[in-house]
């Protein structure tokens, strides 16, 4: 889990981080920390993650500020906002906020969330050294399968959509058609039998059609809507 920390008090970053730790069990997966001191270094980064742990009151750009930002950005991910002023956690809900800690309860608070948010994430696999959330959707292409990736690039491997479809239903991902399996969340938006992602529209077959739809209503109860 890709987890960033954005506070300009370094001592309530390292308290964050240390408390994301102690959530971890002997089969957890790998924690990854970015620390940002405040708003402006945050985005200049654009670095990906899964968890933001946002302080509300920054200098130069506020908590409140980073968050109407990132409401555009694609991809799912959450927002966990840290505070010393509860009167001011109103103006903080939107898109992408899952909670809200009052940094004198953090120590019993972010255990517990994070956990929870491990299995909101869902889970995922490296596959040829690539990591399956940043995989959009996978098309057969003869001998080989092109992987299309949240950043726009396309990797050309050998295989087969069958081998990766094993591989990948664990991980949320959809066979739409023979010769392609697209990955839950990056679905924005479904129309009859087009699904539009982050990069451009599929079509599901009209074979599968039923199958996917299925598919994606018990996704959409999972994680309360499309992961795009």
């Amino acid at each position: 889990m890709r987890i960033a920390v954005c506070d300009d008090n370094s001592e309530d970053r390292k308290a964050m981080i240390q408390l994301c730790r102690m959530s971890t069990g002997p089969c957890s997966e790998e924690q990854i920390f970015y620390e940002y001191e405040n708003g402006q270094e945050f985005f200049g980064a654009e670095d990906i993650f899964d968890v933001l742990f946002l302080d509300v009151e920054m200098p130069g750009m506020t908590g409140v500020e980073v968050k109407n930002r990132l409401r555009v950005l694609p991809g799912r991910f959450y927002i966990v906002f840290v505070t010393d002023h509860e009167e001011i956690v109103r103006e903080a809900f939107g898109p992408h906020v899952y909670d809200f800690v009052v940094k004198t309860e953090m120590e019993e608070k972010i255990p517990d969330l994070m956990r929870e948010l491990a299995g909101q994430l869902g889970p995922h696999i490296m596959i040829e050294g690539m990591d399956s959330r940043e995989i959009v959707y996978i098309i057969s292409k003869d001998n080989y399968v092109e992987y299309v990736m949240s950043d726009g690039k396309k990797n050309l491997l050998l295989g087969t959509v069958n081998e990766l479809e094993r591989l990948l239903v664990p991980c949320d991902f959809i066979r739409i058609s023979r010769g392609c399996i697209v990955n839950y969340r990056a679905i924005q938006e479904v129309w009859g039998r087009l699904i539009r992602t982050r990069q451009g529209k599929l079509e599901i077959s009209y074979r599968r059609k039923k199958e996917v739809e299925w598919k994606i209503r018990e996704l959409n109860i999972k994680y309360g809507g499309y992961g795009g």
